[in-house]
């Protein structure tokens, strides 16, 4: 689909299916759920924005917004509401700036108990955030935790729980007897409304 830049697109999922919708840039509305869900998102810079369904990717279920360059909103001097003017007129921005992130992270969890990684960030503007992550295993083997995303208020904590599945937890439980602790990382992302994004890579150890 083409649209304009600053405007929205609205994906419904009415039908019980187990979708979602995931960017390639990151932006997600979750894991997938077969619950009836709205999602949301208004693109405010021009670009091609590729999607597609964590569960059905493989049978084709994916898509491109291709956003076109139009006028972006001003500010005038001396004030902090948009204005009307045009990219040539004094005073016009463009927000280029990344939101700044500060992430808070227990370095030692013990996630058999909460049955997830918990971590709480803060932006300094309104932003989306989220975080993926993967838990090592003894031998070249991983397990992924499921990805986590709030909308999240100027200076507000937000807490993200990365959940694991019941498959996820009993290869866990196993890897983490007599006292074992596995290494795990975590990414980070928050995005705001003009699509700049900041990114913290963490580390930590889990035990049973």
């Amino acid at each position: 689909m083409t649209i304009d830049q600053g405007q929205s697109v609205t994906w419904n999922n009415s039908g019980g299916g187990n979708h979602n919708v995931h960017f390639e840039d990151g932006t997600l509305n979750g894991v997938p759920s077969t619950s009836n869900w709205t999602y949301t998102r208004t693109f405010s810079a021009p670009g091609q924005y590729k999607y597609y369904c964590d569960v059905h990717n493989t049978l084709g279920m994916s898509g491109t917004v291709v956003v076109n360059a139009g006028t972006q909103p001003t500010t005038q001097p001396g004030s902090t509401q948009p204005g009307s003017g045009t990219p040539t007129s004094p005073g016009y921005t463009i927000d280029t700036v990344a939101p700044r992130l500060t992430t808070k992270l227990q370095k030692v969890q013990r996630v058999l108990r909460r049955r997830a990684v918990v971590l709480s960030v803060v932006a300094n503007e309104p932003a989306s955030v989220s975080a993926t992550g993967r838990v090592s295993l003894p031998g070249p083997k991983a397990v992924g935790l499921r990805p986590a995303r709030k909308r999240a208020a100027a200076a507000a904590r937000a807490r993200l729980d990365l959940k694991l599945s019941k498959k996820a937890l009993g290869r866990l439980r196993r890897a983490l007897r007599n006292g074992a602790r596995l290494p795990a990382r975590i990414t980070v992302t928050a995005r705001d409304a003009a699509g700049n994004s900041r990114v913290r890579k963490l580390k930590l150890r889990l035990q049973a």
